[in-house]
Formats: structure tokens, sequence, C-alpha cells
């Protein structure tokens, strides 16, 4: 199975994608993997892996980037009303519904980066696919 999700993190070259689908995106998996408390090196890995596939051109470079948006999710209101509002504000900075999904199956890929997919990891799962899908 890690196999497949690695290879999925590393067979693709999202040069489609907007600047703001891209960040979007990182918030997105940087949310999954701190929403469980549990951070592990896999899902560490697929993050920046998944960061390298991106033609990136922020206003900051990725790893400023990704240390503020860590920053931020770490201050998230995590509950469910909290985490519905930070995802529907994502909602409408992605470009179309085919990135949207390409988003979720990151989501869902990263959720089992660590063999197990926690019950908080599962809500957040099923709520960007209710505010995206």
């Amino acid at each position: 199975m890690l196999k497949s999700i690695l290879e999925f993190f590393s067979g693709h070259k999202e040069t489609d994608w907007s600047q703001d689908d891209k960040e979007s995106c990182v918030r997105l998996l940087v949310l999954i993997m701190y929403i469980d408390d549990r951070l592990t090196d896999e899902e560490d890995q697929m993050i920046h892996r998944q960061i390298g596939q991106f033609d990136w051109k922020g206003v900051h470079n990725e790893d400023y980037f990704l240390h503020e948006t860590i920053r931020k999710i770490r201050d998230l209101d995590k509950s469910e009303e909290g985490l519905k509002r930070y995802i529907s504000g994502l909602t409408g900075k992605i470009s179309s519904q085919e990135i949207k999904d390409k988003i979720i199956t990151l989501c869902k890929h990263l959720s089992e980066a660590d063999g197990s997919v926690s019950e908080s990891e599962k809500k957040v799962i099923g709520i960007i696919e209710s505010v995206l899908g």
C-alpha cells in the first residue's frame, strides 16, 4: 500500500494547477497531518514530495509557506464548525472540480500514510469531501 501511495505522490508533476490550487492543497494536507496530534515521518515526507511536484510560484518560497501553514493549523479552531469554516474558505480558491477531486485523493492517501486512519482524520476527510465534492 505504501508503495502505491508513494508512486501517486511522485509520479506526476502538477503544472496545470494555479498557485491558489497548490497553496490550498498544501493547507489541507497539513491539516490532515496535524489533526490527530500524531505526526509521522511518512506524512511529512509525502507533503514535501507533493510540494516538490508543484511548479511553485508563490510570493513566499515553499519552506516559508509550509512553516506559516503549520503555525496556522496548530492554532486553528478544530471544532467541527471551525474545520468547516476553514475548509470552506479554501474551496473558492480552487480553480476546478477536477483539482478539488485530486486534492481529496491526495488527502485520503496522506491519511493512510502511517498505516492507519484515525477517527479525527476520517472526520476531516468527510468534511473535505462534503465541502469540496
